[in-house]
């Protein structure tokens, strides 16, 4: 979504503008009128409770399944892809990221906001799209047949750094880090068409995308930009790599 949309729409009541960072950075500065939804514990709860557990939490916090949502993000996208895709796994039919970061969109159309905005609590609807999230087991028995997008950093992948129970990578899974799919400046993405630049091997099939990372947040990144570069069979194993190596009966390649 371009920035100058979103200013022209401030006064929509339909509209809900959601900062999905921690509390310390969103009381540093937010857009007028934007509720805190903390994408990360969010995450956490969606991935220990279920669905509903995270669909409550949403209402709590005040947003509505039947809004217009637009989530934005300061930094390399991972909070605002993240929040985006949990409202979308969750049903939510009207889910948009700004595409510009909020320096920059604060900078060309607002001020910066430091009084909170308090959601009232209503009922958010969980409906969950399964076709947009890959389990374990999904993933498991895929092996050989999905694309697999491993985004994480080069030595995540290749093992040289470990981050978690076993080194390297899901087998067969090609690697893509997330910061090779960011913008320059206010941009959040690469253009469409400088992402499937990117993309080599995973053009060249029709099976469905699965991208993962540690814990999942950088595999939202990587799911809205492939998205946005034209692929509508994306799913994200949000589980990812920590789930999988804890795993030992399941196979990893270094």
């Amino acid at each position: 979504m371009r920035g100058e949309w979103l200013a022209g729409r401030l006064l929509d009541k339909e509209l809900q503008i959601l900062d999905p960072r921690p509390p310390v950075k969103y009381f540093s500065g937010h857009i007028a009128g934007a509720l805190n939804v903390r994408a990360d514990r969010l995450l956490e709860t969606l991935k220990r409770e279920g669905a509903a557990a995270a669909a409550q939490a949403l209402g709590k916090a005040g947003v509505s399944s039947d809004s217009l949502v637009v989530v934005y993000d300061d930094a390399d996208g991972q909070l605002a892809c993240t929040l985006a895709w949990i409202l979308e796994y969750l049903g939510h039919e009207r889910v948009f990221i700004l595409g510009q970061r909020l320096q920059g969109w604060l900078l060309s159309h607002g001020h910066k906001a430091l009084r909170p905005t308090v959601g009232q609590p209503t009922l958010f609807e969980a409906r969950p799209r399964a076709e947009l999230r890959a389990t374990l087991e999904e993933v498991r028995a895929a092996l050989g047949r999905a694309r697999l997008l491993d985004v994480r950093s080069r030595e995540e992948f290749t093992g040289e750094l470990k981050l978690h129970a076993r080194a390297g990578r899901i087998p067969g899974a090609i690697n893509l880090p997330w910061l090779e799919l960011l913008g320059q400046g206010d941009e959040l993405f690469l253009s469409g068409h400088q992402i499937r630049a990117k993309l080599g091997p995973l053009l060249e099939s029709n099976a469905p995308v699965i991208t993962y990372c540690s814990t999942g947040t950088r595999a939202c990144v990587a799911y809205y930009a492939l998205r946005w570069a034209g692929l509508e069979a994306v799913k994200v194993y949000d589980g990812s790599f920590d789930e999988w190596a804890s795993n030992r009966e399941l196979p990893v390649e270094e």
